[in-house]
């Protein structure tokens, strides 16, 4: 098995090569960990490593589309097409 380090560093890459920045990334990863160490707390998890990359990946998923769907784009108010009643 591998260490908590090596795993670490493995979802952290992962999801680097998917668009997540740095700091995001080892956020996500430190949550992962937490969500293993919740889970084994009421059952047994046989790939401790697999769950904390899955948990990571849709992790990261969550955040991507909260941005997206959260995403200010300022626009000028002469550009917006009001209508006055």
């Amino acid at each position: 098995m591998r260490s908590v380090e090596d795993i670490r560093k493995r979802a952290t890459a992962l999801l680097m090569r998917r668009g997540v920045s740095a700091s995001d990334a080892e956020e996500l990863a430190q949550e992962a960990f937490l969500r293993l160490e919740e889970a084994r707390a009421t059952e047994e998890i046989a790939a401790p490593e697999g769950f904390v990359v899955r948990v990571a990946l849709n992790l990261a998923t969550d955040l991507m589309r909260r941005r997206l769907r959260w995403q200010f784009v300022p626009v000028p108010v002469e550009d917006l097409d009001l209508d006055d009643p």
